[in-house]
């Protein structure tokens, strides 16, 4: 009798974002390397060819730095899977705050919504977690984010403190503080219950009209 190939769950693999994320070492062996990252022994040879990744040659054979081995779980899982894998575990701090996942209300026109889908679909390797539309997102806005430079770049950073540090993530960590009381959108004045302030609500968060409620108008 035929059975279907087994196939990682996600139970599994939180185990090994974990182990990779939340109990960090310095370095790791090869075999330990891919293990922990899904990676197959040419995948990781292409890699290095490429100069993604360096081992460190050692007596007793090589070793790759914490962050070259975050960088090739980054080919596999995307920044959400990996934060909602954390964030099961009840460690949010295992990365750093900007590295963090937040759900925010995002309303586009329906075409584009199922544009995301169809992008999400068709981009989802077999034998690897499926995309969904988040990853697709955060995917497009890494991008942009990569474009920018010079006068453009500085005035980034310095109204998102610590931006660089985590676009560049996992090869330059900023560790901010593990509770920020501030608005997500703005980072700068205190949040309200729904973790936007008053006035990013206003603008990014506006009520529709069938959550309007008593004898409110709708204009």
């Amino acid at each position: 009798m035929k059975t279907r190939a087994s196939r990682p769950n996600a139970g599994d693999d939180d185990a090994l974002l974990i182990e990779l994320f939340v109990h960090r070492r310095e370095t790791y062996d090869e075999v330990t390397v891919l293990r922990l990252t899904r990676t197959t022994a040419a995948q990781l040879r292409a890699a290095i060819a490429e100069g993604e990744v360096e081992p460190i040659e050692e007596a007793g054979g090589r070793t790759f730095a914490w962050a070259d081995v975050a960088q090739l779980a980054l080919r596999r899982w995307t920044p959400r899977m990996i934060s909602t894998a954390v964030a099961r575990a009840g460690a949010d701090d295992a990365l750093p705050l900007l590295n963090q996942t937040r759900a925010i209300r995002v309303e586009l026109p329906l075409y584009q919504i199922r544009l995301l889908h169809w992008v999400a679909a068709a981009s989802s390797e077999p034998g690897n977690p499926p995309l969904n539309v988040s990853d697709v997102l955060e995917r497009q806005i890494d991008a942009l984010a990569s474009g920018t430079e010079g006068s453009d770049a500085v005035a980034i950073e310095c109204a998102i403190r610590g931006f660089r540090a985590a676009f560049e993530f996992p090869f330059v960590e900023q560790r901010p503080p593990v509770v920020e009381d501030s608005c997500l959108y703005c980072g700068s004045a205190p949040p309200t219950e729904g973790g936007a302030c008053t006035s990013c609500a206003a603008r990014h968060d506006p009520a529709r009209p069938e959550e309007v409620t008593g004898d409110e108008d709708i204009v």
